[in-house]
């Protein structure tokens, strides 16, 4: 995962201005809406080096709770999964053992390395995690050249062999999961209220991944805001009806973040881009937002053909597809969350 050291004090006081309001009413049906008889409850707390908010709705007071608790621990489970960051994480640990043959790993950090196979190859390796080793140099030392040119071991589809809950890599390889990982843990918080009976939920991981479905206590659906290049403006607003929206935009060398790396120039993306795409599923939709940074506007039919929708932004103006459901009047809408990107 990727870790922010530092958070700028605006998105905090976003984060807890919008995670205080829900808390007042959680538990608590809308008291001008008394037709909708729906509870709710607020999660906040930093995961996956940013902050999840969690907003959950159910017929009483106590599945709320309980319902909110069981996701927050489940996306905690998969940053331990794929953190590496810490050498107690999954992906760490893997990464540590690269060049000694075939690893016996679990079912969860197989199924997260079979995602990350598929989306390279659906986006012809644009978003390829194995340009880990590429990102740890970029933020640790922005002033230098680029590295001798890497050979198989920046690519996964060469790099990674997974064969059931046995894996290997080869030798000077790293995975890096900041571009799927809070994708990936979005869906499996999702599918998991679904099953337990949740009416309703948004789950926001620092802005970048977003998920939704069914609506709020007073029946409302969930509505985000669109993010711009510029930082102090936003597109417009889209509705998560089932769907998750991902976020990513290009950073230079040295950003605590990471940068974004170009697979094929082994840099980071400097040129000024930002990509937003919404999908069925949140490792999809991340994927191809880290995707879309790397090859820019070219390859938004790409994305478009691929079957997710798109919101995109350079210095040369913006390119929406035409089935992005982008609703600028509401914009300013108070009960929007502007994604600010990752």
């Amino acid at each position: 995962m990727k870790r922010v050291r530092a958070y700028s004090a605006c998105v905090l006081l976003l984060i807890v201005a919008i995670s205080g309001c829900a808390a007042s009413s959680a538990g608590t049906p809308a008291a001008h809406s008394p037709e909708v008889l729906l509870f709710e409850a607020a999660r906040g707390w930093p995961v996956m080096g940013t902050v999840l908010e969690l907003r959950v709705t159910a017929p009483d007071k106590a599945a709320a709770a309980n319902l909110a608790d069981r996701a927050q621990q489940l996306v905690a489970h998969w940053d331990d999964v794929l953190t590496t960051w810490r050498n107690d994480g999954q992906l760490y640990r893997f990464n540590q053992r690269a060049g000694e043959g075939p690893q016996l790993i679990g079912h969860d950090l197989a199924t997260a390395l079979a995602s990350m196979l598929r989306l390279s190859g659906d986006t012809d390796g644009a978003f390829d995690p194995a340009v880990g080793p590429l990102v740890n140099y970029w933020r640790e030392q922005p002033d230098l050249v680029a590295p001798a040119a890497a050979g198989p071991e920046i690519r996964i589809a060469s790099a990674l062999e997974l064969n059931g809950d046995r894996a290997s890599l080869l030798a000077n390889s790293a995975l890096d999961a900041g571009g799927i990982g809070k994708g990936l843990a979005l869906d499996e918080a999702v599918d998991l209220l679904l099953s337990l009976g949740a009416r309703g939920a948004w789950l926001n991981l620092g802005g970048s991944s977003q998920a939704a479905f069914g609506s709020d206590s007073r029946g409302r659906p969930w509505r985000v805001a669109v993010a711009a290049l510029d930082t102090t403006t936003v597109h417009g607003s889209v509705l998560l009806d089932g769907r998750s929206l991902s976020t990513s935009r290009s950073r230079p060398a040295g950003d605590p973040a990471g940068s974004i790396i170009d697979p094929r120039s082994q840099r980071p993306v400097t040129e000024p881009r930002i990509a937003t795409v919404l999908a069925a599923d949140g490792a999809t939709a991340e994927a191809w937002s880290t995707a879309l940074v790397v090859l820019g506007r070219m390859g938004v039919q790409a994305a478009r053909d691929a079957g997710v929708e798109v919101v995109f932004e350079d210095p040369a103006g913006v390119v929406i597809t035409q089935g992005f459901p982008l609703e600028r009047q509401r914009a300013e809408s108070k009960d929007s969350t502007a994604p600010l990107g990752r």
